[in-house]
């Protein structure tokens, strides 16, 4: 399936305008994720440590996967959570070409600020996945309970607890007990349980943006 508003791979491939972006798919498949990148949970292997393993290797656009590839990461992580058949690289590929920030006149930065958390929910239509968008914790908290998966998208504060401007995404299940968080920082590299989707924000005093759930 071709969402209007998302691309597939399979149909990008077709454009010989995307050569570079095809090469950079190539070279990050040729480099693959690290046996550090994987965590197995509910019998799937999901990604995590989004700051080590291969990911310092990997490119989005002419940004390092390190900085920029939490909105990929926790879109792979939420689909396989679902049950679906996702390749990681092909996905980063969509993200690219779908849901790239970018500042325009200035291509040298392009994927520098990773990808826009409110088109997540076109890539999930992509994939066939029934979903529903939350704008707070709680709402996101009591859909999750009932979901299969869901996707936590936030702003960090950058000046104290003023300016909240960074923006980091990850993935979530509820296991019957406690919401399991992959990637929910960077440097995790394991699942990392908390109380509720407000707590995964709360010690950092970090701003919830928007959440997706899939059912």
């Amino acid at each position: 399936m071709q969402n209007n508003s998302w691309i597939r791979f399979e149909e990008a491939v077709k454009d010989p305008r995307l050569g570079k972006a095809l090469e950079r798919y190539e070279k990050n498949s040729d480099i693959g994720l690290d046996k550090a990148n994987i965590t197995v949970f509910g019998g799937k292997e999901l990604i995590v440590y989004q700051s080590g393993g291969n990911f310092p290797k990997l490119r989005f656009l002419n940004a390092s996967m390190k900085n920029v590839s939490c909105e990929v990461i926790a879109a792979y992580n939420a689909l396989v959570s679902a049950g679906k058949n996702v390749d990681f690289f092909k996905l980063a590929f969509e993200f690219e070409l779908n849901a790239a920030l970018y500042t325009k006149g200035i291509p040298i930065i392009a994927g520098c600020f990773g990808s826009d958390p409110f088109k997540i929910g076109y890539c999930l239509e992509a994939y066939d996945a029934s979903y529903e968008m939350f704008r707070s914790c709680d709402e996101a908290d009591n859909a999750l309970k009932s979901g299969r998966s869901g996707i936590i998208s936030y702003r960090w504060p950058l000046l104290g607890h003023v300016l909240h401007l960074p923006i980091h995404t990850f993935s979530a299940v509820y296991d019957g007990s406690a919401v399991m968080t992959f990637n929910r920082f960077g440097s995790h590299t394991g699942p990392v349980s908390y109380s509720s989707v407000g707590h995964t924000l709360a010690a950092a005093h970090d701003r919830f943006m928007v959440g997706y759930v899939i059912f």
